[in-house]
């Protein structure tokens, strides 16, 4: 997470000078000490020490069936959707809940998510998967868990898969 010092000598809101803005305002900000270039979509203005970044968390999500617009084949778990929450997306991993290998579309079940960056979360926020032009599902999220560091996350589902097609095509040789 970045910190940076800004002053903000202006606010305003469809055109209208305020003195004040709260918590999901639409507004615009003259802000004093960034630079234009340093800016990116779905960076955040607040307090510091007042909002937490975090990469893993666990959802209950709705998985949308082929009529309702979703996916037509079952999720399994090196499924890897992209996730829009408010102003910001990103790649997410899923992972199944125990004693599950796939999640059928349609299904209502809880999940856990690795996002590939950590982002500003909270309990409660709702969230949209998405894969390519579809809409998988949405979801809530329940309960934050502690950081993961992403790079051995990728490394252990790949050698995970790679064991498993390798017993496959043995079973299948046999």
């Amino acid at each position: 997470m970045m910190y940076v010092n800004l002053w903000i000598p202006g606010i305003e809101m469809f055109h209208q000078l305020l003195d004040r803005a709260e918590a999901g305002d639409q507004l615009g900000a003259l802000v004093r000490g960034l630079k234009r270039q340093d800016l990116k979509r779905g960076h955040i203005v607040a307090k510091p020490n007042t909002i937490n970044m975090h990469n893993h968390f666990k959802a209950q999500c709705y998985l949308l069936t082929k009529e309702e617009g979703g996916r037509p084949k079952p999720f399994t778990k090196y499924f890897q959707a992209q996730m829009y929450c408010k102003t910001w997306d990103v790649p997410a991993f899923m992972s199944l809940p125990e004693g599950k290998d796939l999640i059928m579309p349609g299904e209502d079940t809880s999940v856990i998510f690795t996002l590939r960056k950590s982002m500003v979360l909270e309990k409660g926020m709702r969230f949209t998967m998405r894969d390519g032009k579809s809409t998988l599902g949405y979801g809530v999220i329940t309960d934050l868990m502690d950081e993961v560091n992403i790079e051995e996350v990728e490394k252990q589902r790949k050698t995970e898969r790679k064991a498993e097609e390798k017993e496959a095509e043995s079973a299948a040789a046999y």
